[in-house]
């Protein structure tokens, strides 16, 4: 994924992920922003993913 969508538009980074994007181009203002989008996401998915299983 490259560009600053990740950035302009952080609700998308849940979709993102959940379609298994595993690279996002950001520049490097919106680095530490996207990154912690991101491990939020992943935990959310995670914790979905958990909540299914039981």
């Amino acid at each position: 994924m490259c560009g600053q969508i990740a950035v302009q538009y952080p609700d998308l980074i849940d979709d993102l992920i959940r379609w298994g994007i595993t690279a996002i181009s950001v520049e490097s203002e919106g680095v530490e922003q996207t990154y912690q989008a991101i491990a939020r996401a992943e935990q959310r998915l995670l914790l979905e993913l958990a909540r299914r299983r039981n």
